[in-house]
């Protein structure tokens, strides 16, 4: 009878939960019930074909959609929570996955010649420029009408043969571009190059010297981190495009003022100056006037309108340096200062050395001569005796 009740006992206490499931009570202090099974904090379960969390409260709460208040990443039907607020990563992704594909080297920055930001990968008359819109439209290309063109407010127009120089009877003319279209008479419409601005007194197109920091010849301005130039920085550079660059505590500009003839002409700053380089050319620059080379730029290719520049930081020591190296000659040995003091007793050494081998030899010498003389002297004794 004691058996049976035993049994009895086992059985009402670990076999019927076991069929029974668990109890709310018994799941409350880790989540949320549900058909007898108990689902931790932040479980997600398919109710109705609608996707529901756990929530800290012991209940299923259906999950959030985009751009809705969350806590946690499983409160979102995306799976996602960034600040309080429920994010689209497909979204995101088709974004960024846009953004790699059409643009190999882009900052964020505004779109501040027409036609600006626009959703598409070409747009008449115009081209798509190394960065991307700013926010709120970041992930949208940023256009600019093609040289001869200008925005009218809707699209990219072909400008009138107004520019100076203007119409010449000519098929070229300096420092100018001729444009794809006649004027009246069939002259040629003629241009200034970029860079280059037209001279009434002289009736020229004449180079533009501005200071390095102002922007009315610089349309485009990259700049660049102490950590790209360290690993050797390269990329391509148009007229009118330059690169910034911080360098012990000030801003320097490396920008190209025209590329013509497979020559390129850059302008260095802080003090402005000009150069140019050919293509296979390096040329190393002091941006702070210490005596000392900075950078150095080597111009690998020209592929048109663009040449393409790898920056580095140069490796020279200074003009003048700290410890001139003395050169070794028969009229200029080295002295080592530092090691005078060894040297000094190097030599006592080597004299006391000499001086002792050197008495060793007299005194041999003494020995020898007296046993010589004393030899000789026992041979005249006994040639008298003999004698005698």
């Amino acid at each position: 009878m004691t058996s049976k009740i035993l049994l009895l006992g086992l059985f009402l206490v670990f076999i019927i939960p076991g069929v029974l499931g668990e109890t709310a009570e018994e799941c409350a202090p880790i989540g949320c019930l549900s058909n007898s099974t108990c689902f931790t904090f932040g479980d997600v379960l398919n109710i109705s074909n609608n996707p529901y969390y756990c929530d800290f409260n012991g209940s299923f709460i259906q999950q959030k959609p985009i751009n809705s208040f969350c806590s946690n990443d499983y409160e979102c039907f995306s799976g996602a929570c960034l600040s309080e607020k429920c994010l689209d990563l497909a979204m995101i992704l088709e974004d960024y996955t846009s953004i790699y594909q059409n643009l190999t080297n882009f900052s964020a920055g505004p779109c501040d010649v027409a036609p600006g930001c626009l959703n598409s990968s070409n747009f008449s008359n115009a081209h798509l420029l190394g960065r991307l819109c700013a926010a709120p439209k970041l992930g949208f290309g940023c256009f600019e009408c093609d040289e001869d063109y200008e925005w009218n407010g809707s699209s990219c127009n072909l400008l009138n043969c107004t520019s100076k120089p203007g119409c010449f009877n000519q098929s070229s003319f300096d420092n100018a571009n001729k444009i794809n279209r006649a004027c009246s008479m069939d002259f040629s419409c003629f241009r200034c190059k970029s860079g280059y601005s037209w001279n009434s007194t002289s009736s020229k197109c004449e180079y533009i010297i501005t200071d390095s920091g102002g922007d009315s010849f610089w349309s485009s301005t990259t700049v660049l981190s102490n950590s790209d130039i360290l690993e050797g920085y390269e990329n391509y550079l148009k007229s009118g495009w330059r690169w910034k660059i911080y360098f012990e505590g000030k801003y320097y500009y490396i920008g190209v003022r025209n590329i013509s003839s497979g020559l390129v002409t850059l302008e260095v700053s802080s003090k402005t100056s000009f150069t140019t380089l050919k293509v296979d050319e390096n040329k190393e620059f002091d941006l702070n006037g210490d005596g000392k080379l900075d950078i150095n730029l080597f111009l690998k290719s020209i592929s048109g309108d663009k040449a393409n520049f790898l920056l580095i930081f140069s490796k020279e020591e200074p003009t003048i340096p700290n410890n001139p190296v003395i050169p070794v000659t028969p009229d200029n040995p080295i002295i080592d200062l530092d090691n005078e003091d060894e040297n000094n007793d190097l030599l006592f050494w080597i004299i006391v050395s000499l001086l002792i081998i050197l008495s060793i030899a007299v005194i041999i010498a003494i020995a020898v001569f007296v046993h010589k003389n004393g030899v000789r002297q026992e041979q005249n004794r006994n040639n008298r005796k003999y004698l005698d």
